[in-house]
Order: C-alpha cells, then structure tokens, then sequence
C-alpha cells in the first residue's frame, strides 16, 4: 500500500529514529469528543498507523506492545489526542505530495 511505504519512510514516533515498522494503532482519542473512535471507521482502519522503530513497537520495555497504548502515549508526554493528530498529520502529507487518492 502506498500510505505504508509513505509512512515507513517517516521516523519513529517516540525516538525519532529511522528504519521504523508500520504500526497499527488500536485506540485512537477523537480531539472533538475526547471520547474512543471506533476502529471500524474505515479511515482509522486503513490508516490508523503510526511509524515505530522496532525497539519502540515491540522490543523494548518501554514498547507500545509492552507497556499497552495509553501508557505509551503517556511516556511520550503528550496530550490523549497526539496520536489521532500525528496521523491526521501523516494524511494530510501523504495526500499533498500527490500519493493518494482523494
């Protein structure tokens, strides 16, 4: 899919190094409702990902995978809807330099 190969070109999200991994992100924070979208939203669906390096997708203990979403967002210091603005960020990108399809 092009929105990956776009996104794996991105760095890491937490350390901001290169060479990351594609991934999927379950819950994502509406920054309208603060409430929990639903991943059956077609969009969140396909695009719901963030770029990760392996240490910090799955390896370290530190990880998404270890420590769970909600606790990664936290050790980012960041607010309950970084993340569906980072990828809200990562679509609007792709979609300017002409990758996707409107």
């Amino acid at each position: 899919m092009q929105y990956y190969d776009f996104l794996s070109k991105k760095p890491c999200l937490k350390c901001g190094t290169h060479g990351v991994e594609i991934a999927h992100v379950e819950s994502i924070i509406s920054p309208k409702t603060g409430l929990e979208m639903p991943r059956s939203h077609k969009t969140l669906a396909r695009y719901g990902t963030i770029p990760l390096c392996p240490s910090c997708h799955r390896t370290a203990q530190d990880s998404i995978h270890s420590v769970g979403e909600y606790a990664f967002q936290q050790l980012l210091g960041k607010t309950p809807c970084f993340v569906f603005k980072k990828i809200a960020s990562y679509m609007a990108e792709f979609m300017e330099v002409g990758n996707g399809k409107a």
